[in-house]
């Protein structure tokens, strides 16, 4: 194995190893949920190449995601917040809002304050997809056999 493949299975392994740190029920906690999302909306466009074993994240998804770590962490998002984090451009992220509107996996709330903004938040429905999506992939992540161990 070249140096450059190792450097990045090794990337890759100590990401799950973050991820999948804690119990491995047959259930993850919400904590490895999240987790798991926060290594998602990490793993970035750029970065796609750097950890060749997670899959690309497509556009709905990236938001999906980063809305539940925004809720996670107590912070809102605004509808103009997210293009830059899902690295999309403003009109493909409004029309993927649009799309997730329709679906009823996120919603609209007004802010108080300044009418002019609006903030996004996931529906119940949408919080219950993330998380059986993400459990369901902590699972196949965890059943996964042990990968080799590289000595340098």
């Amino acid at each position: 194995m070249k140096k450059s493949q190792r450097g990045r299975v090794e990337a890759a392994i100590s990401l799950l190893t973050t991820v999948l740190d804690g119990d491995s029920q047959d259930v993850p906690s919400p904590f490895d949920a999240t987790s798991l999302a926060r290594a998602l909306c990490s793993k970035s466009k750029r970065h796609h190449q750097s950890l060749p074993g997670f899959p690309d994240i497509n556009q709905p998804w990236r938001v999906l995601l980063q809305l539940y770590v925004a809720e996670a962490d107590g912070v809102k998002l605004a509808v103009t917040d997210l293009a830059p984090l899902c690295e999309s451009a403003p009109t493909t992220n409004l029309r993927t809002q649009s799309f997730l509107l329709d679906l009823e996996l996120i919603h609209k709330v007004a802010d108080p304050k300044d009418r002019r903004r609006t903030w996004l938040a996931l529906t119940d429905l949408g919080k219950a997809q993330v998380v059986e999506v993400l459990n369901e992939f902590s699972k196949r992540l965890v059943a996964l056999p042990p990968m080799p161990v590289f000595v340098r």
